[in-house]
């Protein structure tokens, strides 16, 4: 198989410290394969130790993609055992004969792993058992109900006060979010930060100028920014004198919007002083060019101040108003902790461990023992990340804790800011640039190997255009290696919302229409050719067609239209295995009988 000079710059590396950024579709996970493979025949071949598979860790991001990576390794193996070669052929047998206790596993299942061999070491039961997410969520719903009910009967001040802010099923909400997050608050320095409402009040107050500056940098990635901007430039040369005070307003306004674009020093005196100076609009429609244009700079000014007072600014410090809020904070994080102790408690008492402990003792488990974490170091030569992207702060300083350990090992990590999708998990893609800038030659690989160009050229130029992703990187095109089909691939349909329409109508007819498309695509007069790989064209039939949902919400709307239409469909997810259809029906039945 040949590959493209970045790719085997990517294989071949061999710096302590490699960082490979790979866009959709740039064969990654090939890469990887390749990267484990050369490894094991360079040190065969080479004088020094040799190098075991189980010497070779991968991390992957979910169970599926762990098992596919052991198949393809397999199958790597397999096609390196060279017959005409004996020695050759057994070493790679032996390999492939390997793959299936390889240290290829998610970080969870890593982790795990590590706790397991020093269980005893650390005072934890060897044989453990792992809480499910049902059974996670369950145990913390039981904690938290059993520690405001405790608490209460104690009638602890910070519980009470809590109690008496919140509603019952919001203070409940609001704790089982810190579990769940615990090891956030955790890393918070509680002692002195919320030791007391006046440190906390103390707190807020040293940091709001910063706090704001720092919000207001944030805005020069929203498109509503030069979308405000464009609307007012648009009226350009249409004033006929310069000091007119809608002229003058017009143009200070998109000063204040460059300032925000080019994140300019004192933001908040800029937008202050902004709206000191133009309280009204003002201005003399004769020294414009029509009244339209009198008329739409008055509402293109307006969205902007409505947006800058909804979005830029803090509202004014009322000292009564944080002086309580501080209060509330400190009580719900002490009430938090000791939620936090009780859940630990229960853990220990069960000897089980949920996911986010697993991560969590580990990382415990190499700060507070060097030794150990040297041992653990040394068993692993190579450590190998994919979809670093999505690596949160925890998982990053295990990462750090074991590479920089006395005769650990090199580390090589990959992934893709722009397909970053476990925020809500705890991840950031700042990690991702920041151990980028660490590399001393950080790798790139452009190019898309999956996509048909048509739909990578429109892709490229719609990124380009809107600054999209500019909040994490500056967007660079993905290359093109498919053949061009030269017919249209990307169709864009905006329906116009018709008077007093309400939501759910709207998607009711947006899924008619869809269904209606999927008709014409795969059985109308003039279906959709797609061509197949051997050559030649098929007609496009339903099992081609997939429908994504930004939320399930509205998702029986479509499923309905389909069945009006006699659309044969699949729905693999979107909703609770008590939710699906199927389970519906079958407790349905279950209740009349």
């Amino acid at each position: 198989m040949a590959f493209t000079d970045e790719q085997n710059q990517a294989i071949y590396a061999r710096e302590p410290l490699v960082c490979v950024s790979a866009g959709a579709g740039s064969g990654k996970t090939t890469i990887l394969i390749e990267r484990i493979a050369d490894l094991l025949a360079r040190h065969k071949t080479e004088s020094g130790p040799q190098l075991g598979l189980d010497q070779i860790v991968a991390i992957t991001f979910t169970e599926k993609a762990a098992a596919e990576m052991k198949a393809r390794l397999r199958r790597k193996f397999r096609e390196a055992a060279d017959p005409a070669d004996v020695g050759n052929m057994h070493f790679w047998r032996e390999m492939e004969r390997q793959v299936e206790s390889a240290r290829v596993s998610t970080i969870h299942s890593f982790c795990a792993s590590i706790l397991r061999e020093h269980a005893l070491r650390i005072g934890m039961d060897p044989d453990w058992g792992v809480l499910g997410d049902a059974e996670s969520e369950q145990l913390a719903e039981n904690v938290v109900t059993e520690t405001i009910y405790r608490l209460l009967e104690k009638e602890d001040p910070a519980c009470l006060r809590v109690s008496l802010e919140f509603s019952r099923a919001q203070l409940k909400e609001a704790l089982l979010d810190m579990l769940m997050k615990r090891w956030e608050y955790q890393a918070v320095d509680g002692e002195t930060r919320y030791a007391s409402p006046e440190a906390l009040y103390q707190y807020w107050e040293e940091r709001l100028p910063g706090a704001q500056e720092t919000l207001l940098r944030t805005y020069c990635y929203h498109p509503e920014v030069r979308v405000l901007e464009d609307a007012l430039r648009a009226y350009d040369g249409h004033c006929s004198d310069a000091r007119d005070k809608r002229e003058l307003q017009r143009c200070a306004c998109i000063a204040v919007l460059q300032a925000l674009i080019n994140r300019e020093d004192d933001l908040v005196g800029k937008i202050r002083g902004y709206f000191s100076a133009y309280r009204r609009m003002g201005g003399q429609k004769d020294n414009w060019s029509s009244e339209d244009a009198y008329i739409g700079v008055k509402d293109a000014l307006t969205r902007a101040k409505d947006f800058m007072k909804d979005n830029c600014l803090l509202p004014e410090w009322d000292e009564a108003f944080e002086r309580r809020a501080a209060q509330i904070t400190c009580d719900l994080f002490q009430v938090g902790n000791q939620v936090m102790t009780a859940y630990r408690a229960a853990r220990q008492a069960g000897a089980v461990l949920d996911f986010e402990d697993m991560i969590n003792e580990t990382l415990a488990l190499l700060r507070n023992h060097p030794d150990l974490c040297r041992r653990v170091a040394g068993s692993i030569r190579y450590l190998l990340i994919d979809e670093f992207q999505d690596t949160d702060k925890r998982q990053l300083e295990i990462a750090q804790l074991l590479a920089s350990a006395e005769g650990g090992p090199h580390l090589f990590v990959v992934g893709d800011v722009k397909q970053s999708i476990y925020y809500f998990r705890g991840a950031e893609v700042s990690i991702f640039t920041t151990v980028r800038k660490q590399s001393s030659n950080p790798l790139t690989l452009p190019d898309n190997f999956r996509s048909v160009p048509d739909v990578l050229h429109f892709v490229n130029d719609f990124f380009e255009r809107t600054q999209l992703l500019g909040a994490v990187e500056a967007y660079q095109p993905m290359g093109v290696h498919r053949e061009a089909r030269r017919t249209p691939c990307v169709e864009c349909f905006i329906p116009k919302p018709e008077d007093k329409e309400l939501a759910a109508e709207m998607h009711e007819r947006d899924a008619e229409f869809i269904a209606q498309r999927i008709l014409e695509l795969c059985g109308g007069d003039a279906p959709l050719l797609l061509q197949e790989k051997e050559g030649g064209t098929r007609a496009a039939s339903y099992d081609d067609v997939v429908l994504l949902f930004r939320r399930s919400s509205y998702m029986e709307d479509y499923e309905s239209a389909l069945r009006q239409k006699n659309i044969p469909y699949n729905r693999i997810s979107g909703a609770g295995f008590f939710q699906r259809r199927e389970i519906q029906d079958i407790l349905a039945l279950l209740k009349l009988i």
